[in-house]
């Protein structure tokens, strides 16, 4: 089997019943910029307003942008001599984060005395003891010594002075430090001996405090937790030390019985003898089976060739087949783990699981009377799939229940959607396409052939997040947009020379049809193959973020040694199903075995122009020619600032916005349907808002609210329409998202409309000269496991 465009990684799309822990926190790649903090004086507006954590954290993002940026130093400078003590605190600790310890040391030590509430004291002089102020470590070790040393501190403050002296100090300061920690284990009050205790913990000595943690360990509070922590570690570093000082002997022992021989650097025999160290030596060795330290072993091997080239086990290769042929037998459904909870993240339409009424974030508590609760998340899918035509009972708890409900869902065949589609305003057409798999260029003719049918007269092909696929797909959808003949791609490798790639010439629309592509950084591979193509033709506009640069093609092979098992394939399908008959014969136990394979580079992928898309990098994995696809029109998405992702996740962790949807949508069903395809930006046709806004008691504005509002809106409204809006969160949403405004306008252009003109648009161009703040874009092509 020969793979050429493969995944790059499967990234979580979660679901917002998930928060957003999982994926408003990614870091940004390259291509795109972090949106900018809120300004010095914005910190000090709200640092003072907030509490303890959100004004550390607002002082934190204002410092990483300050490491770039003089100017915002120089505002930071200015605001610090007006600044309370809680404002003071937020731009000590963002010049601690932009580098600038000396200046931070400056405005935190005065906060350690005076009239400083006692919790900015303590966090003032904890944060002097961080590594940021290590260059400061001399100096700032005799003030804060000579702070101790006046007797003015309050005593938390000065315990945790002590022990920020201690961190940073030479051998006298932790000297000094010790004994003023020590004097806290004599005080009188329980809280002060126990403080001092878990503080010396904290730098190493359980001698001075073993007698007040051993006290503490027996109380049921965060505090007995910790001591009892620090008393646990110190026990298993005390048995390990025995563990492996017996070890040590008994391999010396053996050493000096067996004659040695010495081996080539190159000998496979090494790794024999790594293998066995660790199942003699190391502390958790006896956890890893042999085939799990080979693969690992594979993995390195390989790793070390290219970022692309890797090991897969028989269940990683089976998952990785999945993607590029998404079929199986089962409820259609994407599935998910949440909350210890088994979930319906949402329905795949028009499957059994939608038909039979089931709803995204519907928890499943039993199937066919089997209890899910407790039992990991592949036991519960496995047990829901089965062969088309049978039937399974799941008993479902939704919000609002006042306990589960059973339902009686028929099994069919299950195709995983690889693309969505939505005509827009104006005849605008919009495919999202996630992945390339065996089924991608039939869905788009179609899709493309019912937007026609409608009054598409121009096309939007989404490529965001799609991290590629099969190449043979790659040249099939990219032949349903450029003339017979036209070059979509080359392969050049070291074994099979040059080859050339061209179109079949079935187009599912006219070549001159206005075309825009989107792309963003998570586009790779076959995305590539085909924006690329589009892009040097002249067919299509690109619009987005630069492509992540992978224009590497990889070749699987199977392993002789441990082969698939064979099976009864009873639907032809070439795949197999859970409920089918396995030998079961190349590793018998009771399922069906696939063999490993390696993924091996071959061959570098050529765009019609000839210029590679692949990043090359060198040994030391350093970029030395930088790779992907520039957008002609390029827009980057403001990320949402980390100052508001506490409250967001706040309000999603409550349920808000779905409990606000589910009490008003039975009541006003036709209203949120129109709600879900645009709301124009206004709050005011949402029945209650005032009312549901001042419940939050939240910072976040009526703006803000709203999106989230209108986000499970669309979901809502999905569910009761049977069919998903295409994107994800914020994206292929055209009120929201800023590329895709873009693409609309240059399409819009092309086809001779005004922008401007169109109704359900003017709202969305006025709003265009300031992006809207987005996720961060997530990188896969599901919300959950598709059961």
């Amino acid at each position: 089997m020969r793979i050429h465009a493969t995944r790059l990684r499967r990234l979580p799309l979660p679901a917002l019943e998930m928060g957003l822990a999982a994926f408003l926190l990614a870091l940004p790649c390259r291509g795109q910029e972090t949106p900018p903090p809120p300004a010095a004086d914005e910190v000090v507006a709200q640092a003072e307003k907030v509490g303890l954590g959100k004004a550390l954290e607002l002082g934190r993002e204002l410092g990483r942008a300050a490491r770039q940026n003089a100017s915002i130093r120089e505002e930071i400078s200015r605001e610090l001599p007006e600044a309370g003590p809680m404002a003071r605190l937020a731009l000590g600790a963002a010049l601690a984060e932009a580098g600038e310890a000396a200046a931070g040391k400056d405005a935190l030590l005065p906060l350690l005395e005076g009239e400083s509430p006692e919790e900015v004291a303590e966090a003032s002089a904890t944060l002097l003891g961080l590594p940021p102020f290590s260059s400061e470590g001399r100096e700032l070790g005799k003030a804060l010594l000579a702070k101790i040393e006046a007797g003015k501190l309050p005593p938390l403050v000065r315990l945790r002075a002590a022990t920020s002296l201690f961190r940073l100090g030479g051998v006298a300061e932790k000297t000094r430090a010790k004994a003023e920690l020590r004097a806290f284990l004599r005080s009188e009050e329980e809280g002060l001996r126990a403080e001092g205790a878990l503080a010396l913990a904290s730098l190493g000595d359980l001698e001075s405090s073993r007698t007040e943690l051993k006290r503490m360990s027996a109380e049921p509070t965060p505090r007995g937790d910790l001591a009892r922590a620090f008393l646990e570690a110190e026990g298993k570093e005390r048995f390990y030390e025995r563990v492996l000082k017996k070890q040590r002997d008994s391999y010396e022992k053996d050493l000096t019985a067996r004659p040695r021989k010495p081996l080539d650097a190159g000998d496979p025999q090494i790794l024999e003898e790594i293998i066995r160290d660790i199942g003699q030596f190391h502390i958790r060795g006896d956890q890893f089976t042999r085939e799990e330290l080979i693969a690992a072993a594979a993995r390195g091997m390989l790793g070390l060739l290219d970022p692309h080239s890797t090991f897969f086990s028989g269940e990683e290769y089976k998952r990785f087949s999945f993607d590029l042929k998404p079929e199986y037998g089962g409820i259609g459904a994407f599935v998910r783990t949440i909350g210890n909870v088994f979930t319906i993240v949402r329905p795949i339409y028009p499957g059994p699981a939608a038909t039979t009424g089931l709803r995204s974030g519907d928890k499943v508590f039993a199937v066919d009377g089997w209890d899910t609760r407790g039992h990991g998340e592949d036991e519960v899918i496995k047990r829901l799939k089965g062969k088309p035509g049978t039937k399974v009972k799941v008993k479902v708890l939704r919000q609002g229940w006042p306990e589960p409900r059973e339902f009686e869902i028929t099994r069919a065949e299950i195709s995983v959607p690889v693309l969505q589609s939505e005509l827009l305003p104006a005849g605008v057409g919009y495919v999202e396409l996630v992945g390339f798999a065996e089924n991608s260029a039939p869905e788009i003719d179609r899709a493309v052939e019912d937007l026609k049918r409608r009054g598409m007269k121009g096309l939007v092909l989404d490529l965001r997040n799609n991290e590629g696929g099969l190449l043979k797909a790659a040249i099939e959808v990219a032949s349903r947009f450029l003339a017979k003949g036209r070059k979509i791609v080359s392969t050049e490798g070291e074994r099979d020379g040059k080859e050339d790639h061209v179109s079949t010439g079935k187009l599912a629309i006219p070549e001159d049809f206005p075309m825009v592509v989107l792309a963003n950084e998570f586009s790779a591979s076959a995305s590539e193959i085909v924006a690329g193509a589009l892009q040097d033709h002249g067919r299509a506009k690109i619009v987005g973020e630069p492509t992540y640069g992978k224009g590497s093609v990889q070749t699987l092979i199977p392993l002789q040694w441990l082969p698939d098992e064979q099976f009864q394939d009873e639907n032809e399908n070439g795949i197999f199903d859970e409920w089918e008959k396995s030998s079961d014969n190349v590793v018998p136990n009771g399922k069906h075995d696939l063999g490993p394979r390696i993924k091996l580079t071959v061959a570098r992928y050529l765009l019609p122009s000839g210029r590679s898309i692949h990043t090359e990098t060198d040994k030391q994995g350093r970029v030395v020619q930088p790779g992907g696809i520039f957008p002609d029109a390029a827009v980057e998405f403001a990320r949402i600032p980390a100052w508001k992702i506490e409250e967001l996740d706040r309000l999603l962790e409550a349920n808000a916005f779905r409990r606000y949807v589910d009490e008003h949508f039975e009541g006003n069903r036709d209203l949120f349907v129109k709600l879900a395809e645009g709301d124009g930006g206004e709050t005011s046709p949402y029945p209650d808002f005032d009312v549901f806004y001042a419940s939050l008691k939240t910072s976040l504005d009526r703006d803000e609210i709203r999106r989230w509002v209108r986000l499970q809106v669309r979901q809502v409204v999905a569910d009761d329409r049977k069919k998903v809006f295409p994107g994800t969160m914020f994206l292929g949403d055209y009120e929201e998202d800023t590329q895709l405004q873009q693409a609309i306008r240059i399409l819009l252009t092309e086809i001779g409309t005004e922008p401007d003109k169109v109704a359900e648009y003017r709202v969305v161009f006025a709003k265009m000269a300031r992006p809207a703040e987005q996720p961060p874009m997530p990188g896969a092509t599901a919300p959950g496991e598709p059961r």
